[in-house]
């Protein structure tokens, strides 16, 4: 009997085999959807290198990466608190313009300085320069893939100490603080910002700009400007995508005159908006125009509405941004453009769509690096896009999908755009190189707008959407075409069938086929072979997978062996029409992916029956076999010992011995 223990201890050996996978075999109920890719302004100063970040970012989806915009928070910035102050540098800054070297060696650190402006009935101006990136002699600025991060603020009486709310990425002031800061500088992470603060008293600003209105700017100027104290400057290194000292070149000087200053970002040979540069690159005005209107202040304050304080910068042809420091390329309708952008630099355009409403579209394809496309209308003060402006304007789908076509469209619009292309330089450390495009059509007069033309001629074309009066088509692919905007091959297939092929970098491949009830209940299996570039495999029922919406993601890593096979379990199978979608990645891998596929189910005659179950049922049957046969062999012993005992002569299976 203890033999026959055994027995037991052997069937749940065999049961604990039977429900679980074989060695060799990929299952792709390990590969979960792709958490969405992080948009990083800048990579940390301990990224890895060029070929780990790319593969890191391929295999994050099998690894449990997480790698989500909420990254986009994990810096070692205090949140929600006041930022610890240091002593104050007393020595102040000469009103009359001189620079004054400094630098903010610590992350997370300030460098405060002082200015006297008792005697300033004017502007008083405080100039930041990033000397690392810009020469402020020669308005010259290098591109740099890690830089400082600094903020400029200007507070009246006391040291800075504004608060960082790392939830919504803002700074906050007290309103009591008589503060001023750049914030859209720090925003936009400029090599150079400003903070400029009217000093004019009531009666200069009225004398000025005439007391509007019967005696309302008297009216409205309830208290002259607080400057009998010093103001205090501070320069803050934020410690955020990159731990770098900040040098700078720190200025301060009154402006005597009617009109607010203007950025020169190029430094003082450049000029107020570039102006006296040798190809004046803009002029210095009012915002919107406004020739000098009061607005009210609170009393016991230097604040009030900042288009009172700021001058803006109208910019010639060929140039942008706030002071008309960058080079903007103008888009034309329908024209292509070949641009690139250094690491974590921009590249920018401009597109003017005009005063009659039309739709816009704006393309970007891209061959190298991980570019971002951000399309964004023109703000009072010139304000290209920034890095805080990604889920906003960017093209997020086209980057977290990794395609490289990018594309935004906008509805019914007017006026002036910008376009601009940031290298993201965190996966991809490489410069980027794209081509840009944009196109637009009035309502009801122009062509219809698809992106990509739907691939015309061979992908599809582009039909009316219900509403039509914004000329925004969709796509109609033609026969063995399928996918976003009919730009990949479609392929009908099933089980037991072979496909093989090229898929060029940054192409799809679509295997369509049906899954009947009976193989619904059990697994199929994909057999792949590849050769070259990054393929990904995902799948989804009734409709093309993508990289970002699949039902189940096979696999997404570049690492792949030259042959696997992934099975795909019955709860991923329902009965229906399936997409199996090969996707070349051109980001991390380049080159054609040369490949063979193969799809096998398991359903057989016994297909009634779910495989586990199956497997366990044979597993039973042995069981029982096994014991019969035991049973029998106890019976022969047993009639062979009460034959001895009787003195017949008898064989070992209870049969007569013949003489």
């Amino acid at each position: 009997m203890a033999r026959l223990a055994v027995i037991p201890a052997l069937f749940f050996v065999l049961l604990a085999a039977a429900t679980t996978g074989g060695a060799g075999a990929r299952d792709a109920d390990s590969y979960g959807i792709r958490d969405a890719l992080a948009f990083h302004p800048e990579a940390n100063a301990t990224s890895p290198s060029p070929a780990a970040s790319r593969d890191d970012a391929a295999s994050s989806s099998r690894d449990g990466g997480n790698d989500t915009d909420d990254d986009l928070d994990a810096v070692d910035v205090p949140s929600r608190r006041a930022l610890a102050a240091t002593p104050t540098n007393t020595l102040p800054i000469d009103p009359s313009g001189t620079r004054a070297p400094g630098s903010v060696a610590l992350p997370a650190s300030w460098d405060h300085r002082t200015v006297d402006a008792s005697s300033c009935d004017g502007f008083l101006h405080v100039e930041l320069w990033d000397t690392e990136r810009v020469d402020v002699a020669t308005g010259e600025y290098t591109p740099m893939p890690r830089k400082a991060h600094p903020l400029l603020a200007v507070r009246y009486g006391a040291d800075a100490a504004p608060t960082w709310d790392a939830a919504s990425r803002v700074w906050k002031f007290d309103a009591s603080a008589n503060t001023d800061a750049d914030e859209h500088g720090f925003e936009h992470n400029r090599a150079y910002m400003h903070v400029s603060i009217d000093l004019r008293t009531c009666a200069t600003k009225c004398s000025q700009h005439g007391n509007w209105d019967g005696g309302a700017c008297a009216a409205a100027c309830v208290a002259d400007p607080l400057k009998s104290s010093l103001f205090h400057i501070g320069v803050y290194n934020f410690n955020g995508w990159a731990t770098r000292t900040l040098r700078y070149d720190l200025k301060a000087a009154c402006v005597a005159s009617t009109q607010p200053p203007c950025p020169r970002p190029l430094g003082a040979a450049g000029g107020y908006c570039g102006s006296t540069m040798a190809w004046s690159r803009g002029t210095c005005g009012w915002v919107n125009g406004d020739s000098g209107r009061v607005t009210p202040k609170d009393a016991g304050s230097n604040r009030d509405d900042t288009a009172d304080d700021y001058g803006a910068c109208a910019c010639n042809d060929g140039y942008g941004n706030v002071g008309c420091e960058s080079a903007v390329t103008t888009l034309r309708h329908g024209a292509t453009r070949i641009g690139s952008a250094d690491r974590s630099e921009w590249a920018l355009y401009t597109v003017d769509v005009g005063a009659s409403s039309s739709s816009l579209v704006v393309e970007m394809t891209r061959s190298s690096g991980d570019p971002v496309m951000f399309v964004k209308p023109a703000g009072e003060f010139g304000e290209t896009p920034s890095i805080d402006d990604f889920e906003l304007h960017a093209d997020v789908d086209g980057f977290r999908s990794r395609e490289n076509f990018h594309y935004k469209r906008i509805a019914l619009t007017t006026g002036t755009y910008y376009v601009g292309v940031y290298d993201n330089d965190l996966y991809v450390q490489e410069t980027a190189n794209f081509v840009v495009r944009a196109w637009w059509s009035a309502p009801t007069l122009g062509p219809l707008l698809c992106p990509a033309n739907c691939d015309s001629p061979r992908g599809g074309t582009c039909v009316e959407s219900g509403a039509t009066s914004d000329r925004l088509g969709e796509c109609r692919c033609a026969e063995r075409r399928g996918g976003e905007h009919c730009r990949g091959e479609l392929v009908s297939a099933g089980f037991g069938y072979v496909v093989s092929g090229k898929i060029a970098e940054g192409k799809w491949l679509y295997l369509q086929f049906e899954v009947s009830a009976e193989q619904a209940r059990a697994s199929m299996r994909v057999v792949f072979t590849k050769k070259g570039g990054h393929p990904t495999l995902q799948m989804k029922k009734g409709d093309f997978p993508t990289f970002l919406s699949a039902d189940v993601v096979i696999s997404q890593t570049q690492f792949l062996p030259e042959q696997t096979t992934f099975t795909i379990r019955p709860r991923y199978l329902s009965e229906g029409t399936h997409y199996l979608g090969v996707f070349n990645m051109g980001y991390y891998a380049d080159g054609t992916c040369e490949f063979v596929i193969e799809l096998v189910t398991d359903a057989d005659e016994w297909s009634w029956m779910p495989p586990r179950l199956l497997t366990i049922a044979i597993v039973v049957v042995l069981i029982l076999a096994a014991c019969l046969l035991l049973a029998v062999c106890k019976r022969c012993v047993e009639r062979n010992r009460e034959r001895e005992r009787r003195g017949e002569a008898v064989t070992m299976f209870g049969f007569p011995r013949t003489m």
